[in-house]
């Protein structure tokens, strides 16, 4: 009886061992992607800031958390807010 062709390709797959490569290939494509759309929001943020007149009305620092959960230390960063008044009237912020 004749394989079919999935059976088939399963089966180099699992001779050669190539789904360690498939996988980390998968993630060093889901992190290319994720770096491509923060890049097109950062470019769309400042179209956006420089049609509308955006300007600074305040910096709100960033801080630092430290807390105990199930027994471990945590530590949670944030960084710097940029609070932006546009002329459409509305404030936006940004962590830059």
């Amino acid at each position: 009886m004749k394989r079919s062709w999935q059976a088939r390709l399963w089966q180099r797959i699992r001779d050669i061992e190539i789904l360690p490569v498939l996988i980390v290939g998968g993630g060093l494509a889901f992190i290319v992607m994720c770096i491509l759309l923060y890049q097109r929001d950062m470019r769309q943020w400042e179209r956006f800031k420089g049609q509308h007149r955006c300007v600074v009305v305040r910096i709100i620092d960033g801080t630092t958390s430290v807390g105990v959960v199930d027994g471990k230390l945590v530590t949670a960063t944030s960084g710097n807010r940029v609070v932006y008044r546009c002329d459409d009237g509305i404030e936006y912020e940004k962590e830059e």
